[in-house]
């Protein structure tokens, strides 16, 4: 069973889009990205953080569940 420790570790986690997206940045203005290899990494992307927030929210859902917070 997951705890609030979890939790936050599943937000920070979470939180890497930032950076992620951040290093896309870089990837567009320094290593001269094709759209094909930018569109590549922005739907990869959205499949990795709809699947981070799913899992942050069944983490939710579970404390909530348990009275753990």
């Amino acid at each position: 069973m997951k705890n609030r420790f979890d939790f936050e570790q599943e937000i920070m986690g979470a939180w890497s889009v930032v950076d992620d997206l951040k290093l896309l940045h870089v990837g567009v203005l320094e290593r001269d990205l094709t759209p094909d290899q930018i569109s590549n990494i922005l739907s990869g992307m959205t499949d990795l953080y709809q699947m981070k927030f799913e899992i942050l929210f069944e983490t939710f859902e579970s404390l909530v569940r348990d009275k753990e917070i």
